[in-house]
């Protein structure tokens, strides 16, 4: 990315977010690239965010959208707006057994921190077996709001789709598959990529997802899951996302232009 800027006459540096010996204010444009532990120190974060507020030194994505995309609770925007998603129930507390929020069909459950990265405490179980994930459960709320989700069978089998838009436009959709005996697709615990090429209507599915949250993001990415009726949402990464340039490298030059444009 950096020799893609320098090809378009401008200069670029990395520095870390939380370093505060770097003045902001002598960079014309901030763009977040890989700040993978901002969910372990969100309120340092979002401190950083309203910093650069003040001193007017512009962020790509856009610090209103940073911030709205910090906690998965835009999951319930994105529902509101009847974008199909992946079935969400939010919890402040830690009952002792499932409650009412999470329906008794959800035989199965995923459950997370609602402000989280790369599967951060993310845990599968049953939910007979609730009980007994109490202290882990607990430590998800104590972090952030707990998220919980039904289990798709689906995603070990047909795993799930990251789409990247930059400036809007679809440029490329990669294939995630969770490693045998995991659901979880990051590369870091496993997973395999690939690129696919999805059909028009997940492609759709992507767009309608970020004119509910961001149509003007210079950068996303929509990550779709199987779900009984077709593809749902279940994230879109607004922060600080893998964009899988390594697997379509001429994404990478659209991201400059959308950068310096």
């Amino acid at each position: 990315l950096q020799r893609a800027l320098v090809a378009r006459g401008a200069r670029g540096e990395v520095v870390a977010c939380d370093d505060p010996a770097v003045a902001w204010p002598r960079y014309d444009r901030l763009a977040l690239k890989s700040c993978w532990n901002y969910h372990l120190c969100a309120p340092a974060f979002l401190a950083w965010l309203d910093r650069l507020d003040v001193l007017r030194v512009p962020l790509v994505n856009a610090t209103d959208v940073v911030r709205a995309n910090l906690s998965k609770r835009y999951l319930k925007t994105l529902a509101d707006a009847g974008v199909p998603v992946v079935p969400s129930a939010f919890l402040t507390e830690v009952p002792p057994a499932a409650p009412s929020a999470v329906p008794a069909s959800w035989t199965r459950l995923v459950a997370k921190p609602a402000v989280s990265a790369s599967a951060f405490r993310t845990l599968a179980f049953e939910r007979a077996r609730w009980a007994e994930h109490g202290e882990a459960l607990g430590a998800i709320a104590r972090h952030s709001e707990l998220l919980v989700q039904p289990y798709l069978d689906a995603v070990e089998t047909r795993g799930e789709r990251s789409l990247v838009y930059i400036s809007g436009a679809f440029t490329h959709a990669v294939e995630k598959r969770p490693a045998r005996g995991d659901f979880r697709v990051q590369g870091e615990l496993g997973g395999r990529s690939r690129l696919c090429r999805p059909g028009a209507a997940t492609v759709a599915l992507g767009r309608a997802a970020l004119d509910a949250l961001a149509p003007h993001a210079p950068y996303a990415r929509v990550d779709v899951l199987p779900h009984d009726s077709g593809w749902c949402v279940g994230e879109v990464e607004l922060i600080d996302p893998q964009l899988f340039f390594a697997l379509a490298p001429r994404a990478l030059d659209a991201l400059a232009e959308a950068l310096l444009s």
